[in-house]
């Protein structure tokens, strides 16, 4: 599992030159450069260094190369050297950073100096850049960090750290696929069905296939081999609509896929006026991860073009999208069938992962005498332990998440996986504190879920699952332990012990099922508990073997990935072309 995790740290300006810079002095600094050309500098950097890439699989001779070409040879040496650092990973460019300043770009300069002409001048923007992420909240090297506040702290600092990780995008793009195309479809009894596909064809006259189709063949553009061809051929950087020529695809509809993904320079600064909530915010490029009508005098090349300035918001809102677009017109009627779509989705993942293996699921266990109430979405047995999970597809506020106020973004999630309070519904860790008490509290949980063995149930695990990244962050875990701790008093059931919550995002569940096969959910999170007893360390940074895939996930993405080759050249080979792709990686 740690193969999927490799920690680092970013060179700051702090650390080189003995003091930090400020907000103020890095705008100054930006609004030398002209604003096309420095938007320019930041999609050539994602795109030669692969910067979407775990750090292991990026362009480590196109990074050295812009070690040399953006510094002056002191600085230069010294981030060469920290580059061959292993224990721990030292690095110069991350996405937050790229954001950042395409952001202050974007919204404060102007006319000035052709950053692709006078590179020796850009080096201390990314350097600077990096000093400014943190909000002061993490406790030192001998500072307590436990405690709620302690650990809201540190979730509050590591959130946007989390969501600059690179995520397995094969399993990204499937559940994606999986949520609006299969499982939405499944439930269109549900009464509060909402058709996302169909929305979202309406609205920009694509068909799901056809969009998702269109951002493989992007991704796919983007890739080893292109960040190489890009350092001969500059000019090649921006993406146009001819770049679309070989695909069946109509011109139109490729006009309306790079319309979704972008916005001019102009109207980017406008969003980021109303709405930035600070530097780790990266709202405005998620909506728009790619910029429009990129061309001026000072950058070389013919007409205007698309820079992605970040290519996993590119495939983020490939997933995100649909829904956005079904939520303008349906709202709280959406989020409603959205947990239940995402419900769906999870018993699916756990279900075949279990399959086979000493485990057994059950989807959506209600009590034998009782049908209509829910102990939980979810419940995983072995022969002597149980995990009780609770699923939650709620998205959280970017106001809250990027303002650095720890009180604020704990308002959120107490109501989102703890308990509502304006509306009296419990919430993730409410409903699990609320399961346990059913099945245990003067109760026979044989007579309850008959399903399972219950005589040699010894440890009942308790876990919420969210759709959103929240749930991976560091310190997840702990906090929403401290929230349980008050809401379940454990020594009123001595016959069973009750680990801390644990708290994982789905995607982090998803790599966690690879592994069911050699061991159990159960035996996982004991792990994880033997790294971290407070568990203030998230599951992705636990070693748990060689990385292991989930063979259905696999499965499905290679039907999808047919369909689009199918789609894009209806005269290939789809095997072929999976042979030439798996040849490539």
């Amino acid at each position: 599992m740690s193969a999927h995790t490799e920690l680092g740290v970013y060179e700051t300006f702090e650390e080189l030159f003995g003091r930090k810079t400020s907000l103020d002095e890095l705008i100054a600094d930006i609004c030398k450069f002209q604003r096309n050309s420095l938007l320019w500098i930041c999609a050539e950097i994602v795109s030669r260094v692969q910067l979407w890439a775990r750090p292991a699989l990026r362009n480590a001779s196109n990074y050295q190369r812009y070690l040399i070409e953006l510094f002056d040879e002191t600085t230069s040496s010294r981030l060469l050297a920290g580059s061959q650092s292993t224990s721990p990973v030292r690095l110069l460019f991350h996405r937050r950073q790229i954001v950042l300043i395409a952001k202050l770009a974007a919204q404060h300069c102007q006319d000035g100096l052709d950053a692709r002409l006078n590179r020796k001048n850009l080096g201390l923007l990314f350097l600077k850049a990096n000093d400014l992420f943190d909000y002061g909240l993490l406790p030192g090297p001998t500072g307590d960090r436990h405690g709620k506040e302690e650990y809201m702290k540190i979730v509050t600092e590591m959130l946007a750290v989390n969501e600059g990780a690179s995520p397995d995008i094969g399993s990204m793009f499937t559940r994606g696929h999986l949520m609006i195309a299969r499982y939405a479809q499944e439930l269109s009894s549900d009464p509060d069905y909402v058709d996302v596909a169909g929305e979202f064809e309406k609205t920009t006259g694509m068909s799901l296939l056809e969009f998702e189709a269109l951002v493989f063949a992007v991704h796919a553009r983007f890739g080893p081999k292109f960040s190489d061809q890009v350092v001969r051929e500059p000019h090649l950087l921006p993406l146009r609509q001819a770049d679309f020529g070989q695909t069946a695809v109509s011109p139109e509809k490729v006009d309306s896929f790079l319309r979704f993904f972008s916005a001019s320079l102009d109207d980017i600064a406008e969003e980021v006026r109303k709405t930035d909530c600070g530097p780790n915010d990266a709202t405005v490029f998620r909506k728009h991860p790619m910029v429009r009508d990129i061309g001026s005098r000072t950058v070389l090349q013919e007409g205007g073009g698309h820079l992605m300035i970040d290519n996993l918001f590119f495939l983020e809102k490939a997933q995100t999208g649909p829904y956005w677009i079904a939520n303008s017109t349906h709202g709280d009627k959406l989020r409603r069938f959205w947990g239940a779509v995402f419900e769906r989705y999870v018993n699916e993942l756990l279900s075949r992962a279990c399959s086979g293996t000493r485990a057994k699921f059950l989807p959506d266990p209600r009590p034998a005498d009782d049908p209509k109430l829910q102990i939980c979405d979810g419940l995983i047995a072995t022969v002597d332990s149980v995990v009780l999970i609770e699923y939650k597809s709620s998205m959280f506020r970017a106001d809250k998440k990027y303002s650095g106020d720890a009180a604020q973004l704990l308002e959120e999630i107490e109501k989102k996986l703890v308990r509502n309070k304006d509306r009296g519904i419990k919430k993730g860790v409410q409903q699990l504190a609320a399961a346990v008490e059913l099945l245990f509290k003067g109760s026979n949980p044989q007579a309850i879920v008959p399903d399972i063995d219950w005589k040699n149930i010894k440890t009942v695990h308790l876990c919420v699952a969210t759709l959103d990244s929240i749930g991976g962050t560091i310190g997840m875990s702990a906090l929403l332990n401290t929230h349980l701790s008050e809401n379940l008093d454990r020594s009123r059931y001595p016959s069973i012990d009750i680990p801390p919550l644990y708290c994982v995002d789905i995607a982090t569940l998803e790599r966690a099922t690879g592994y069911f096969t050699s061991m159990a959910l159960s035996e996982i999170f004991d792990q994880w508990r033997r790294l971290s007893p407070d568990l203030v360390a998230s599951l992705s940074m636990v070693q748990l073997g060689q990385p292991a895939q989930n063979p259905w996930l696999q499965s499905e993405w290679g039907d999808i990935f047919r369909n689009i080759v199918k789609l894009l050249f209806p005269n290939a080979d789809p095997e072929e072309v999976i042979a030439r792709a798996r040849q490539r990686a």
